[in-house]
């Protein structure tokens, strides 16, 4: 008898003292502690376009007179890559939805706002609000946040919008 009523007052605590939340971002999105240097789509600035050409084959669309975005429909990640160039044919900016370094994905389309901060730190974050598209204005406004890392050269913007996660992520010189 005394052996159960010692059971039945034990077992919950231990239980209590094992619980973890399941909203604890940091055991669920490791920290990413690696050196090897981030690329969108394994793109970063300062390649040349003949360079992004090799590994991405010819872009799907171009954009300027003479043309200074390209443009590249990828399948995975699934989404869109763009690239600026300068006038002498080197990436200026990347524009895409996947952040990697070497051969892993960090984060990607719709991460939350707790998981990119989990994985690559909290950076240096601003708040943004959206109304709408250019095209259509929309009554409700949409809040995000905006984290700034730099890494090696560039700057890599992460853009995470509190209704949708991360929806887009833009790399420039420095």
């Amino acid at each position: 008898m005394k052996s159960n009523l010692l059971l039945m007052l034990v077992c919950p605590m231990l239980l209590v003292s094992c619980s973890r939340e399941a909203s604890d971002s940091a055991s669920i999105y490791p920290r990413f502690t690696g050196t090897a240097p981030w690329t969108i789509a394994g793109i970063r600035p300062g390649l040349s376009l003949d360079d992004v050409k090799k590994l991405k084959g010819e872009p799907a669309r171009a954009f300027g007179n003479p043309p200074l975005e390209f443009a590249w429909d990828l399948r995975s990640p699934p989404g869109t890559l763009t690239v600026r160039v300068d006038s002498s044919g080197r990436v200026k900016a990347v524009f895409g939805n996947s952040l990697s370094a070497g051969d892993r994905v960090l984060v990607g389309a719709s991460a939350s706002d707790d998981e990119v901060k989990a994985i690559l730190g909290a950076g240096e974050s601003h708040k943004m609000k959206s109304a709408g598209s250019f095209v259509l204005p929309t009554p409700s406004k949409q809040f995000g946040t905006e984290h700034y890392y730099q890494n090696g050269d560039a700057t890599f913007r992460v853009i995470v919008m509190k209704d949708q996660g991360l929806t887009g992520i833009v790399a420039e010189q420095k």
